[in-house]
Protein backbone atom coordinates (compact mmCIF):
# COMPACT_ATOMS: atom_id res chain seq x y z
CA UNK A 1 0.00 0.00 0.00
CA UNK A 2 1.08 3.30 -0.51
CA UNK A 3 1.16 6.41 1.54
CA UNK A 4 0.91 10.07 0.05
CA UNK A 5 0.82 13.01 1.82
CA UNK A 6 -0.37 16.61 -0.11
CA UNK A 7 3.38 18.21 -0.07
CA UNK A 8 5.44 17.47 -2.76
CA UNK A 9 7.97 15.18 -1.71
CA UNK A 10 7.31 14.78 1.73
CA UNK A 11 7.66 11.45 3.12
CA UNK A 12 4.54 10.45 4.91
CA UNK A 13 7.16 8.52 7.16
CA UNK A 14 8.16 11.79 8.29
CA UNK A 15 4.72 13.38 9.00
CA UNK A 16 3.48 10.36 10.45
CA UNK A 17 6.38 9.95 13.12
CA UNK A 18 5.05 13.78 14.32
CA UNK A 19 1.90 12.89 15.14
CA UNK A 20 0.19 9.29 17.36
CA UNK A 21 -2.60 7.37 15.72
CA UNK A 22 -4.91 5.72 17.88
CA UNK A 23 -7.19 3.55 16.17
CA UNK A 24 -10.23 6.05 16.49
CA UNK A 25 -8.76 9.53 17.67
CA UNK A 26 -12.02 12.34 17.57
CA UNK A 27 -11.85 14.75 15.28
CA UNK A 28 -9.54 17.67 17.03
CA UNK A 29 -7.62 15.50 19.32
CA UNK A 30 -4.21 16.86 20.55
CA UNK A 31 -1.79 14.02 18.76
CA UNK A 32 1.32 13.88 21.07
CA UNK A 33 3.97 12.36 19.18
CA UNK A 34 6.08 10.37 21.65
CA UNK A 35 4.85 6.20 21.42
CA UNK A 36 4.45 6.44 17.90
CA UNK A 37 7.23 8.74 17.00
CA UNK A 38 9.88 6.57 18.61
CA UNK A 39 8.38 2.99 17.34
CA UNK A 40 8.45 4.55 14.22
CA UNK A 41 11.75 5.98 13.85
CA UNK A 42 13.48 2.57 15.73
CA UNK A 43 12.16 0.97 11.53
CA UNK A 44 13.90 1.89 8.32
CA UNK A 45 11.53 1.95 5.99
CA UNK A 46 12.91 2.98 2.05
CA UNK A 47 11.74 6.20 2.21
CA UNK A 48 10.99 5.75 -1.38
CA UNK A 49 7.75 4.17 -0.85
CA UNK A 50 5.99 7.16 1.07
CA UNK A 51 7.06 10.35 -1.02
CA UNK A 52 4.62 11.80 -2.73
CA UNK A 53 4.76 9.92 -6.79
CA UNK A 54 1.30 11.84 -7.49
CA UNK A 55 0.05 15.61 -7.52
CA UNK A 56 -2.54 15.34 -4.44
CA UNK A 57 -3.66 18.77 -4.00
CA UNK A 58 -3.25 20.37 -1.00
CA UNK A 59 -6.35 20.93 0.93
CA UNK A 60 -8.18 24.42 1.00
CA UNK A 61 -7.15 24.93 4.68
CA UNK A 62 -3.69 27.33 5.27
CA UNK A 63 -1.27 24.49 6.41
CA UNK A 64 -3.06 21.71 6.28
CA UNK A 65 -1.47 18.55 5.20
CA UNK A 66 -3.67 15.56 3.64
CA UNK A 67 -2.82 11.89 3.91
CA UNK A 68 -3.92 9.59 1.53
CA UNK A 69 -4.33 5.66 1.07
CA UNK A 70 -4.23 5.12 -3.14
CA UNK A 71 -5.42 8.72 -4.40
CA UNK A 72 -8.23 8.86 -1.99
CA UNK A 73 -8.42 11.32 1.34
CA UNK A 74 -7.62 9.46 4.36
CA UNK A 75 -7.28 12.00 6.83
CA UNK A 76 -6.60 16.17 7.26
CA UNK A 77 -3.74 17.70 9.65
CA UNK A 78 -3.50 20.79 10.59
CA UNK A 79 0.36 20.48 10.80
CA UNK A 80 0.87 23.17 13.12
CA UNK A 81 -1.56 22.00 15.54
CA UNK A 82 -0.82 18.29 15.35
CA UNK A 83 -4.25 17.73 15.24
CA UNK A 84 -6.80 15.99 12.82
CA UNK A 85 -9.16 18.08 11.09
CA UNK A 86 -10.87 16.02 9.41
CA UNK A 87 -10.88 11.65 8.26
CA UNK A 88 -12.45 9.48 6.13
CA UNK A 89 -13.09 6.67 9.41
CA UNK A 90 -13.42 3.73 7.23
CA UNK A 91 -9.55 5.04 5.30
CA UNK A 92 -8.22 6.18 8.36
CA UNK A 93 -8.97 2.47 9.73
CA UNK A 94 -7.09 0.92 6.94
CA UNK A 95 -4.31 3.45 7.50
CA UNK A 96 -3.88 3.48 10.88
CA UNK A 97 -3.87 -1.10 10.40
CA UNK A 98 -1.58 -0.87 7.89
CA UNK A 99 0.64 1.62 10.49
CA UNK A 100 0.40 -0.89 13.11
CA UNK A 101 1.37 -3.72 11.36
CA UNK A 102 4.39 -2.07 9.92
CA UNK A 103 5.38 -1.08 13.54
CA UNK A 104 5.14 -5.45 14.83
CA UNK A 105 6.39 -6.73 11.69
CA UNK A 106 9.51 -8.04 12.01
CA UNK A 107 12.30 -6.16 10.27
CA UNK A 108 14.73 -8.67 8.35
CA UNK A 109 18.06 -7.12 8.06
CA UNK A 110 20.40 -8.19 4.60
CA UNK A 111 23.58 -7.61 3.40
CA UNK A 112 23.76 -7.32 0.23
CA UNK A 113 26.81 -8.77 -1.18
CA UNK A 114 27.39 -6.10 -4.08
CA UNK A 115 29.52 -2.95 -5.05
CA UNK A 116 27.18 -2.29 -7.80
CA UNK A 117 25.32 0.81 -6.99
CA UNK A 118 23.02 0.20 -10.06
CA UNK A 119 22.17 -2.97 -9.05
CA UNK A 120 21.75 -1.87 -5.24
CA UNK A 121 19.38 0.84 -6.46
CA UNK A 122 17.21 -1.18 -8.41
CA UNK A 123 16.76 -4.23 -5.80
CA UNK A 124 16.10 -1.42 -3.06
CA UNK A 125 13.19 -0.28 -4.85
CA UNK A 126 12.09 -4.03 -5.33
CA UNK A 127 12.18 -4.88 -1.60
CA UNK A 128 8.82 -4.16 0.49
CA UNK A 129 8.39 -2.82 4.25
CA UNK A 130 10.36 -5.15 6.58
CA UNK A 131 13.11 -5.35 5.22
CA UNK A 132 16.56 -3.64 5.41
CA UNK A 133 18.98 -3.90 3.35
CA UNK A 134 22.60 -2.78 4.08
CA UNK A 135 25.43 -2.30 1.60
CA UNK A 136 28.99 -3.27 1.88
CA UNK A 137 29.84 0.45 2.17
CA UNK A 138 27.82 0.97 5.16
CA UNK A 139 29.70 -1.70 7.34
CA UNK A 140 32.70 -0.69 5.89
CA UNK A 141 33.83 -3.49 3.52
CA UNK A 142 36.48 -3.40 1.14
CA UNK A 143 37.56 -6.70 0.44
CA UNK A 144 37.07 -7.53 -3.49
CA UNK A 145 34.15 -10.55 -3.81
CA UNK A 146 35.27 -13.30 -6.07
CA UNK A 147 33.46 -14.30 -8.90
CA UNK A 148 35.33 -17.56 -10.95
CA UNK A 149 33.45 -20.21 -10.85
CA UNK A 150 32.21 -20.84 -14.34
CA UNK A 151 28.23 -20.66 -13.80
CA UNK A 152 25.75 -18.10 -12.56
CA UNK A 153 24.41 -20.73 -9.90
CA UNK A 154 28.39 -20.66 -8.47
CA UNK A 155 28.99 -17.23 -8.85
CA UNK A 156 25.90 -16.29 -7.24
CA UNK A 157 26.94 -18.96 -4.08
CA UNK A 158 30.66 -17.93 -3.92
CA UNK A 159 29.85 -14.02 -3.68
CA UNK A 160 27.53 -14.66 -0.55
CA UNK A 161 29.55 -17.31 1.31
CA UNK A 162 32.86 -15.15 0.93
CA UNK A 163 30.48 -11.91 2.67
CA UNK A 164 28.93 -14.12 4.98
CA UNK A 165 31.85 -15.88 5.96
CA UNK A 166 33.59 -12.50 6.52
CA UNK A 167 30.66 -10.40 8.36
CA UNK A 168 28.83 -12.73 10.11
CA UNK A 169 25.70 -10.92 8.84
CA UNK A 170 22.72 -12.50 7.08
CA UNK A 171 23.78 -12.06 3.32
CA UNK A 172 22.01 -11.71 -0.26
CA UNK A 173 24.15 -12.28 -3.37
CA UNK A 174 22.74 -11.47 -7.02
CA UNK A 175 24.60 -13.14 -10.01
CA UNK A 176 22.75 -12.53 -13.55
CA UNK A 177 23.54 -12.90 -17.10
CA UNK A 178 22.09 -12.41 -20.79
CA UNK A 179 22.13 -15.59 -22.16
CA UNK A 180 21.30 -15.37 -26.07
CA UNK A 181 20.72 -18.03 -28.16
CA UNK A 182 23.03 -17.78 -31.66
CA UNK A 183 25.82 -16.96 -29.48
CA UNK A 184 25.97 -20.55 -27.53
CA UNK A 185 24.43 -18.93 -24.14
CA UNK A 186 27.30 -16.58 -24.36
CA UNK A 187 27.69 -13.94 -22.78
CA UNK A 188 26.15 -16.10 -20.04
CA UNK A 189 28.38 -16.36 -16.91
CA UNK A 190 30.79 -13.61 -18.64
CA UNK A 191 27.82 -10.88 -19.00
CA UNK A 192 29.57 -8.67 -16.59
CA UNK A 193 32.90 -8.65 -18.54
CA UNK A 194 32.32 -9.38 -21.63
CA UNK A 195 34.71 -7.29 -23.88
CA UNK A 196 37.52 -7.86 -20.98
CA UNK A 197 38.39 -5.95 -17.62
CA UNK A 198 37.56 -3.44 -16.62
CA UNK A 199 34.18 -3.86 -16.80
CA UNK A 200 32.74 -1.77 -19.79
CA UNK A 201 28.62 -1.59 -20.17
CA UNK A 202 29.14 -0.07 -23.80
CA UNK A 203 32.06 -2.39 -24.68
CA UNK A 204 29.83 -5.67 -23.68
CA UNK A 205 27.11 -4.34 -25.96
CA UNK A 206 28.77 -3.23 -29.16
CA UNK A 207 30.40 -6.62 -29.07
CA UNK A 208 27.28 -8.47 -28.70
CA UNK A 209 25.89 -6.28 -31.59
CA UNK A 210 28.77 -7.19 -33.76
CA UNK A 211 28.95 -10.95 -32.98
CA UNK A 212 24.94 -10.94 -33.96
CA UNK A 213 25.57 -8.83 -36.74
CA UNK A 214 23.34 -10.52 -39.75
CA UNK A 215 22.10 -13.03 -37.33
CA UNK A 216 17.88 -13.30 -37.93
CA UNK A 217 17.63 -15.63 -34.33
CA UNK A 218 17.54 -12.80 -32.15
CA UNK A 219 16.38 -14.56 -28.92
CA UNK A 220 17.64 -14.11 -25.47
CA UNK A 221 17.05 -14.38 -21.56
CA UNK A 222 18.01 -12.37 -19.05
CA UNK A 223 18.57 -14.77 -15.96
CA UNK A 224 19.19 -13.99 -12.21
CA UNK A 225 20.36 -16.26 -9.22
CA UNK A 226 20.35 -14.89 -5.77
CA UNK A 227 21.90 -16.40 -3.27
CA UNK A 228 20.62 -15.52 0.47
CA UNK A 229 22.59 -17.13 3.85
CA UNK A 230 20.23 -16.92 6.65
CA UNK A 231 20.80 -17.84 9.98
CA UNK A 232 23.79 -19.87 8.79
CA UNK A 233 21.85 -21.65 6.34
CA UNK A 234 21.90 -21.37 2.20
CA UNK A 235 18.99 -20.70 0.16
CA UNK A 236 18.76 -19.83 -3.95
CA UNK A 237 16.15 -18.31 -5.88
CA UNK A 238 15.86 -17.71 -9.86
CA UNK A 239 14.25 -15.88 -12.09
CA UNK A 240 14.57 -15.33 -15.78
CA UNK A 241 12.58 -13.47 -18.40
CA UNK A 242 12.70 -14.25 -22.08
CA UNK A 243 13.17 -11.53 -25.10
CA UNK A 244 14.82 -10.29 -28.13
CA UNK A 245 18.20 -8.29 -28.37
CA UNK A 246 17.57 -5.09 -30.67
CA UNK A 247 20.08 -4.36 -33.95
CA UNK A 248 21.21 -0.94 -31.66
CA UNK A 249 20.75 0.54 -28.45
CA UNK A 250 18.23 2.09 -27.17
CA UNK A 251 16.91 3.67 -24.07
CA UNK A 252 18.98 5.45 -21.09
CA UNK A 253 17.46 3.95 -17.96
CA UNK A 254 18.97 0.92 -16.12
CA UNK A 255 22.14 -0.51 -16.97
CA UNK A 256 24.39 -3.64 -18.22
CA UNK A 257 22.52 -5.10 -21.60
CA UNK A 258 19.07 -3.29 -20.77
CA UNK A 259 19.52 -0.97 -23.76
CA UNK A 260 19.52 -4.17 -26.11
CA UNK A 261 17.87 -6.42 -24.36
CA UNK A 262 13.59 -6.28 -25.20
CA UNK A 263 11.45 -8.26 -22.92
CA UNK A 264 8.63 -10.82 -24.60
CA UNK A 265 5.72 -8.82 -25.74
CA UNK A 266 6.95 -5.65 -25.78
CA UNK A 267 8.28 -3.47 -28.54
CA UNK A 268 10.71 -1.63 -26.23
CA UNK A 269 13.96 -2.15 -24.02
CA UNK A 270 14.79 -2.28 -20.73
CA UNK A 271 16.67 1.08 -21.12
CA UNK A 272 13.86 2.69 -22.62
CA UNK A 273 11.15 1.70 -19.69
CA UNK A 274 10.42 3.65 -16.49
CA UNK A 275 11.64 1.85 -13.80
CA UNK A 276 8.58 1.00 -12.34
CA UNK A 277 7.47 -0.68 -15.31
CA UNK A 278 10.91 -2.97 -15.59
CA UNK A 279 10.58 -3.98 -11.88
CA UNK A 280 7.32 -5.95 -12.51
CA UNK A 281 8.47 -7.93 -14.68
CA UNK A 282 12.12 -8.39 -14.38
CA UNK A 283 14.46 -11.41 -14.69
CA UNK A 284 15.61 -9.86 -10.52
CA UNK A 285 11.89 -9.06 -9.58
CA UNK A 286 11.24 -12.82 -9.84
CA UNK A 287 13.49 -13.99 -8.17
CA UNK A 288 13.16 -11.61 -5.52
CA UNK A 289 9.32 -12.48 -5.32
CA UNK A 290 10.80 -16.26 -4.31
CA UNK A 291 12.21 -14.45 -2.09
CA UNK A 292 9.76 -12.35 -0.34
CA UNK A 293 7.46 -15.64 -0.74
CA UNK A 294 10.40 -17.56 1.41
CA UNK A 295 10.21 -14.92 4.37
CA UNK A 296 6.37 -14.80 4.53
CA UNK A 297 6.38 -18.38 4.99
CA UNK A 298 8.74 -18.00 8.25
CA UNK A 299 6.40 -15.60 9.51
Amino acid sequence: MLLFSSRKSTPVVELISEVKFPLSPPVGENLESAALKSQLKERLFPVELFENKTDVPLHAESGALMVTVGHCPALIIDEKKKQIIKKNRILFLILATSLQRFILMKVVKLLLATNNAKKVEEIRKLLPLGFELLTLKDIGFSEEIPETTNTIVGNSQQKALFVYERTGINCLSDDSGLEINALDGRPGVDSAHYAGMPPDNTKNIDLVLHEMNGLSDRAARFVTIMTLIFDGREYQFEGEINGTIATNPLGSNGFGYDPVFIPEGYETTFAQMEAVDKNQISHRAKALEKLKAFFSGKQ
